[in-house]
């Protein structure tokens, strides 16, 4: 906590978060409202979606590289609680550094995404969404 790269708290106000220039890429389940936050901030993505329409959300990021998946076993379940719970692990420390390292060195992830933003952007953005 004493890092003043980091910031360390119970809840993070993520917009302002994702707009700050210094940041270069996020890990989100991918719910429709984080997902349009990213998207209309331009940051690339390492996805981590649970169930609904995180699936989905994921998805549309990854077939535009836009991100990547941290856990690429798909976990198909109608029960609520399977989705919910992880009684294995799903991924190590060294399935995120691989995650990260690629989305923040490959320059394709941050030019998807602000392709997507800029579509976003053309066809009305948030302000035709609200």
């Amino acid at each position: 906590e004493e890092n003043p790269n980091f910031w360390v708290s119970p809840w993070l106000p993520q917009i302002e978060c994702l707009s700050h220039p210094a940041m270069k890429a996020g890990l989100s389940h991918m719910g429709f409202g984080g997902t349009l936050e990213f998207l209309s901030c331009g940051v690339p993505c390492v996805t981590f979606p649970h169930f609904g329409d995180q699936f989905s959300n994921a998805k549309c990021f990854l077939d535009n590289q836009a991100g990547l998946p941290l856990v690429t076993k798909e976990r198909n379940s109608f029960d609520f609680i399977t989705l919910i719970t992880y009684k294995d692990p799903v991924f190590t420390e060294e399935d995120v550094f691989k995650a990260f390292n690629e989305v923040l060195t490959n320059p394709i992830y941050r030019r998807n995404v602000h392709k997507m933003k800029l579509q976003s952007m053309t066809a009305g953005g948030r302000e035709l969404a609200c």
